[in-house]
């Protein structure tokens, strides 16, 4: 009696969904026309696609992680941003990632016997860090030596979707390549618990290197709310923020997938690597760099940040299907990558400058190109009368 009606009501839905479906795929396929004829203007995808993806920001998600490397104590990790290089910050209430000395966290008894989260919530709440200004985030801390890994599973999401099922689960395994070039042993991982925001790496120890690098492997796959692995079909994956400056540079390589240029952008593909390939993106004006990264006076600074409107100058997309991915990133001394003869030169600025070993990145359904249309809706499938 409730199969039947609960067959009654899916049959009086199914020609309102599929009416909703096919009004979406309508309107998709008319904004892809209209974006064919403006795929060569400024931020615009060089191969108009929609987005299959609705995978932007999941800040409730919850974080599982196993690792072969070890746990790192909350307690330990805030000690060590209490000291060193990022104490300066500390003291102001800020937690700058990027500044942390990796040595701090070395100690025996600063290994955990499971995840243990830190971050600007709890006694630290109403602190800033780098990664979200003032919006609170959340972390769980290994240390990783070379060919190591951390599989984190993200759990109770609540934003995303593929082709307009839900997502249920996500699982993202992060390998520090072996091939990496910092000098020490060990890598810092922060595991953020919105999947969104990716992960921190940092093989930093207080001093800069020079022709460093750290790369980090990422092995994912997506699953529906059956559990089943979720097999894209041309799913745009977003690979953003890849900064350049005169003696380093961010890149994804390695990955599954092809790539997509946006329009303008500095970042592009040279021999199976991704980012800004022929200038820099730092500042206005050195290097061949049309706008400054970071905010001031200047007329489009602060590409850079995630809102910003012309995020895009820092970013492409990576098309994907299949239900297992993977994409190497990582940030590199720009004398790993070429010759300092094909630098661009800037003005009392060495090119072989030592650099910190670390990054911060995330891979998302977040395309930064314009006008990008979004799946939405799910094809219905017609309900079957039960026997």
């Amino acid at each position: 009696q409730a199969d039947l009606a609960k067959y009654q009501k899916d049959l009086a839905d199914y020609p309102v969904k599929l009416k909703a479906y096919e009004d979406e795929q309508a309107s998709i396929k008319a904004a892809l026309a209209e974006l064919e004829k403006h795929k060569n203007e400024d931020g615009n995808l060089t191969e108009p696609s929609a987005q299959n993806l609705v995978y932007d920001l999941e800040p409730n998600a919850n974080l599982s992680l196993t690792t072969d490397g070890k746990f790192l104590k909350a307690s330990a990790v805030d000690d060590a941003f209490s000291k060193s290089t990022s104490k300066a910050k500390y003291v102001q209430k800020i937690l700058q990632l990027d500044d942390l000395d990796i040595t701090n966290l070395e100690q025996s008894n600063d290994v955990a016997s499971s995840m243990e989260l830190y971050g600007n919530f709890g006694d630290k709440a109403g602190w800033s860090t780098t990664v979200s200004n003032n919006s609170q985030v959340k972390w769980g801390s290994v240390l990783l030596e070379r060919g190591q890994s951390a599989t984190a599973t993200y759990t109770n999401l609540q934003n995303s979707y593929y082709n307009g099922k839900k997502i249920s689960k996500i699982v993202y395994k992060y390998t520090v390549d072996p091939k990496s070039k910092f000098q020490g042993q060990k890598v810092w991982l922060g595991i953020f618990t919105d999947p969104t925001l990716g992960v921190f790496a940092s093989a930093y120890t207080g001093q800069v290197e020079k022709n460093t690098s750290i790369f980090i492997k990422n092995e994912f796959t997506f699953y529906d709310e059956d559990g089943k692995p979720i097999n894209f079909d041309n799913a745009l994956l977003s690979v953003a923020s890849l900064n350049r400056e005169h003696n380093s540079i961010e890149m994804a390589k390695d990955y599954s997938g092809k790539f997509v240029k946006i329009s303008g952008s500095s970042i592009g593909e040279k021999n199976g690597m991704i980012y800004a390939t022929d200038t820099l993106n730092f500042k206005q004006g050195e290097g061949g760099s049309r706008w400054t990264m970071y905010k001031n006076s200047q007329a489009g600074s602060g590409w850079d940040s995630s809102d910003a409107p012309n995020s895009w100058y820092g970013a492409g997309a990576i098309k994907m299907s299949g239900p297992n991915n993977h994409v190497t990133v990582g940030a590199t001394s720009a004398t790993n990558v070429m010759p300092v003869s094909d630098m661009p030169v800037v003005p009392g600025k060495d090119n072989t400058d030592g650099k910190k070993p670390n990054i911060w990145y995330s891979l998302n359904g977040k395309i930064r190109a314009v006008n990008v249309p979004k799946v939405t809706k799910e094809k219905p499938t017609p309900p079957v009368k039960p026997t």
